[in-house]
């Protein structure tokens, strides 16, 4: 199986590098919805949640953790957006 490096993208919490996130091609040629969801850390060792495309583009950058009670979390997020298709 093939992998992929993802392009380098900011934390959200520090501006710290998110670099050298690898997926597996099939994980994301195959997926039955879009965007999925991969989980990384910054330099800094923020978690975060990186939302990828079939062009394996990261779509969105979200905290792991933490946050308002209020607010979606990242997964709420993307819970949502599909739902919507």
């Amino acid at each position: 199986m093939a992998a992929k490096t993802l392009n380098t993208v900011l934390c959200p919490v520090c501006n710290g590098k998110i670099e050298g996130v690898t997926v597996e091609e099939d994980m994301v040629l195959n997926a039955k919805r879009v965007p999925i969801m991969v989980l990384a850390k910054c330099e800094n060792g923020h978690a975060v949640v990186l939302f990828v495309d079939k062009t394996f583009t990261i779509r969105d950058v979200e905290t792991a953790v933490g946050g308002e009670a209020d607010e979606d979390g990242p997964v709420d997020k993307a819970l949502d957006w599909m739902d919507k298709f």
